[in-house]
């Protein structure tokens, strides 16, 4: 129990006896008989427990449900305690079997909502114990349109829940005949190009979804169209579409597929596993046209290289007159970066407000972006302490702009954003959404704890390398201290001095080493080289910074130096690589 002032109870018990007073005038208000109910339909509730009876019901639950969160168990555990309680016939007098399944879902799906939506009363319209031709009993969902309201996850989580309670009650498995897999598939198109669907799911996807489904998807007819293919089926009550089982399938199964599964596992549900074979699926279906001339072992050495493949289907629904910032995975897009800043909060995501203002201001604060992964959507928020954008302007100047002053000069300037930035997501996001992590650039915090593995390592404690560790954002090493830092400690050097060389191929880089060779004068600290069409074009794939003078590209003293370390200029030996 928590302990609060008696200032803080005061306060808690005027604002009680406040909604009290609004709830006996509405009571009042209704008493007179003007509004299809005489009573006020949200009853109160304190708590979780309290809205889950109030909502759903069996008497009892609540005092159940609080007993258990008084002993610290998980919510997860909570839920599946209650149902169990429920089916054995432990909470609520409930005599049917049907009956205490029905309860059951409805009281399991109200925990894992917090109590909060509509989706146990409004969401399933029925449950059903149903029989197929052998006599064999299975579950059977009945979802109505509102299910929507209460997202792709909840709507998911259903299924679920119902798939514990067939277990627990020992009732057979859905098996879906292929006439009724094809009615999926094509109730699924044709709603979608009625209504739009969040998820751009294939004919595949449909069909291998379906196929191991243990708990039937029904739904009520929500559409006057009717399906011209797959009618009148024995098990299927209505030739119309059943928005409510598109919507389930389509936006719940297989868009939240990464996050059922995790959630099924922690449930020790059995017959989910095939979840991760979805993504399989969609890698193929993505790569179908690409693959088409090349060879079983191409093919396959290709899939152990793209460990995370593009996600195209994010942009597969753009609805017109919407900007795209970037193609799936594509080079200058933005740079996965993991952390938080205090201002995103638990689920939003931190954009550089120079890429903000460069982006012509359309995304502000709170403004809502479909993304690649690891979710659907996110919001937006500025973070200054991560990478901005890197820009060429009319001039051939490549700059990277890290102050708003300089970015609203240069704005009229520039011809191209060469990279967008970083887009900071939490490790929490990943998790949640259960995907992988996606491979992160080389950042000042990651460099900061590889100096500090190397100074303890080496027991140095320099105040220089303490400042370095303890605050990389603030303080930054001189180019010469950078180099001196990685040769001394053998770590890679400092993120500041270190370009975008993955974007380029083995042949530009050396193509570059070549060029600076043969151009480059020792003497200067600022180096010079010719201006080249190809080689500035190596450089701005890279993101190298630099200037055009007088048909010559020019690059900074720090990055000067760094160059002529990196590339072993002072040994002019050409290099092979073999």
């Amino acid at each position: 129990m928590l302990e609060m002032s008696n200032g803080m109870k005061k306060y808690f018990e005027n604002l009680q006896n406040q909604v009290n007073e609004c709830y006996d005038i509405a009571e009042k208000a209704r008493e007179k008989g003007l509004d299809p109910e005489i009573y006020v339909e949200s009853p109160q509730a304190k708590d979780l427990a309290g809205r889950v009876e109030k909502l759903v019901g069996p008497e009892g639950v609540a005092e159940v449900i609080r007993k258990l969160k008084n002993k610290g168990i998980s919510d997860d555990e909570i839920t599946f305690q209650v149902v169990s309680d429920i089916l054995e016939g432990k909470i609520g007098d409930i005599v049917s079997l049907d009956d205490r399944v029905e309860r059951a879902i409805r009281v399991g799906l109200a925990i894992k909502t917090m109590g909060v939506v509509s989706a146990p009363l409004e969401g399933i319209s029925k449950i059903k114990i149903r029989k197929d031709q052998q006599g064999n009993e299975y579950l059977s969902l009945y979802f109505a349109g509102p299910i929507r309201a209460a997202g792709g996850t909840t709507a998911a989580l259903c299924v679920l829940i119902a798939d514990y309670v067939r277990e627990r009650t020992n009732i057979s498995k859905y098996e879906a005949t292929e006439a009724e897999i094809g009615r999926y598939v094509e109730e699924i198109k044709l709603y979608d190009r009625r209504v739009h669907l969040q998820y751009p799911s294939s004919n595949d996807e449909i069909r291998f979804a379906v196929k191991h489904l243990p708990i039937e998807i029904n739904g009520d007819a929500t559409e006057r169209e009717e399906v011209s293919a797959f009618r009148d089926l024995p098990r299927i009550e209505t030739n119309y579409i059943r928005g409510g089982a598109c919507l389930v399938l389509n936006d719940g199964i297989l868009l939240k597929a990464p996050k059922l599964l995790k959630i099924a596992k922690t449930m020790k549900l059995k017959e989910w596993d095939w979840l991760s074979n979805l993504k399989d699926i969609s890698f193929n279906e993505v790569n179908q046209e690409k693959n088409l001339n090349k060879s079983d072992k191409e093919i396959e050495n290709q899939k152990k290289e793209e460990a995370i493949v593009p996600n195209k289907k994010y942009i597969a629904d753009i609805i017109a007159g919407r900007p795209v910032f970037s193609y799936p995975s594509t080079i200058g897009g933005h740079r996965i970066r993991y952390g938080r800043s205090r201002n995103t909060g638990l689920a939003a995501a931190g954009i550089h407000p120079i890429t903000m203002y460069l982006l012509d201001n359309f995304i502000a604060i709170g403004t809502q972006l479909r993304i690649e992964r690891p979710g659907k959507s996110t919001s937006t928020c500025p973070v200054d302490h991560i990478e901005p954008p890197i820009v060429k302007l009319k001039n051939g100047n490549v700059i990277k702009v890290n102050r708003i002053p300089v970015a609203k000069k240069l704005f009229p300037k520039i011809e191209k954003i060469l990279f967008l930035g970083d887009i900071l997501f939490g490790f929490g996001e990943f998790s949640e959404n259960n995907h992988n992590l996606i491979p992160s650039g080389y950042v000042e915090e990651w460099w900061a704890l590889e100096l500090e593995k190397a100074a303890k390592e080496n027991g140095n404690s320099n105040e220089n390398i303490i400042k370095y560790i303890e605050d990389p954002f603030r303080n930054t090493p001189s180019a010469e201290e950078a180099i001196h830092i990685s040769k001394s400690f053998n770590i890679p050097l400092h993120p500041k001095y270190t370009d975008f060389w993955g974007n380029l191929e083995l042949d530009d880089i050396l193509k570059l080493r070549e060029y600076f060779l043969i151009n480059y004068d020792a003497s200067d600290d600022e180096m010079k080289i010719k201006n080249d069409e190809t080689i500035k074009e190596i450089l701005e794939k890279a993101f190298i910074l630099h200037e055009i003078k007088e048909n010559k590209i020019i690059f900074s003293k720090s990055m000067s130096r760094i160059y002529k370390e990196i590339f072993d200029l002072k040994n002019e030996k050409h290099v092979q690589i073999k």
